[in-house]
Order: structure tokens, then C-alpha cells, then sequence
């Protein structure tokens, strides 16, 4: 079962790729484990 929906790994990347902020950081306020949040 995935936990995550489109829409929310959609605007997940889009932060991630927009912020100046490292992406453990970011990961930690979404409430996403790091190892999860692979970015391809």
C-alpha cells in the first residue's frame, strides 16, 4: 500500500526543489523518512 498520494509527492519534490533549505530539513517538517525521499 503506498502512503503517500501523487499530490502530496508532487508538492514534496516541488519544495525540495524550490527551497534553499537542506533536504533533511525539509523531509523532517513533512514528516517523511529520509530514506523514503529519494529524489530520481
Amino acid at each position: 500500500m503506498n502512503k503517500y498520494d501523487q499530490v502530496f509527492k508532487d508538492e514534496a519534490v516541488r519544495i525540495a526543489l524550490s527551497s534553499d533549505r537542506p533536504l533533511a530539513e525539509i523531509v523532517l517538517d513533512l514528516g517523511v523518512n529520509y530514506k523514503t525521499f529519494r529524489m530520481r
